[in-house]
């Protein structure tokens, strides 16, 4: 059992701006709405308590639920680049799904300044200092096992990812880190 002690956010001090707030603390120039707002609070909340939750979220298509994915990415990545731990994001494919993800993060991490301090590994991975994101496809034939969710799981576009590939191959990434998952259709 480790003991060092998990990031956390106390609610005057949150880094997520809602739409027409200042920036807090130069991370994004991108602001959330207060329902984004509100659902990133509740996924932190567990992350940073190790509570292994998991949230469904589901918002109106266009209402920003991809935004909240990448600003919730950005800012784990940030909190944690102290130490070799992975957040994995899985979709139903590589291309074009993964792919758009994976450019809504670089972009994220330029815009809060991390352009030329943030690394591409392998095609499929996001490095900032030594925390990672970790891209995997949820296709049938996509092989996926060895890797381990430390921070949060998240599986993108759900509807479409196959309930035994989920059940056999993703769950077990965070069975050990009790990570919070997030379930977005």
């Amino acid at each position: 059992m480790s003991s060092k002690k998990s990031p956390s956010l106390s609610a005057s001090a949150s880094p997520l701006p809602l739409v027409n707030e200042p920036v807090v603390n130069g991370l994004s120039a991108r602001k959330l709405r207060p329902y984004q707002r509100e659902i990133a609070l509740s996924i932190l909340n567990s992350v940073f308590g190790r509570k292994g939750l998991t949230f469904s979220v589901e918002i109106a298509r266009q209402g920003g639920k991809n935004e909240l994915s990448a600003q919730l990415e950005l800012l784990l990545l940030t909190l944690y680049m102290a130490e070799p731990q992975n957040l994995i994001k899985c979709s139903p494919t590589f291309k074009p799904q993964t792919i758009i993800s994976m450019t809504r993060l670089r972009d994220r991490l330029n815009e809060a300044g991390f352009d030329g301090i943030w690394r591409a590994e392998l095609g499929y991975i996001i490095k900032l200092g030594n925390a990672r994101a970790v891209f995997l496809s949820a296709d049938a034939s996509a092989n996926v096992v060895g890797n381990t969710a430390h921070i949060l799981l998240e599986v993108d576009e759900a509807q479409d990812v196959s309930k035994e590939k989920y059940n056999k191959e993703f769950k077990s990434m965070g069975a050990t880190t009790n990570v919070t998952t997030c379930v977005n259709p």
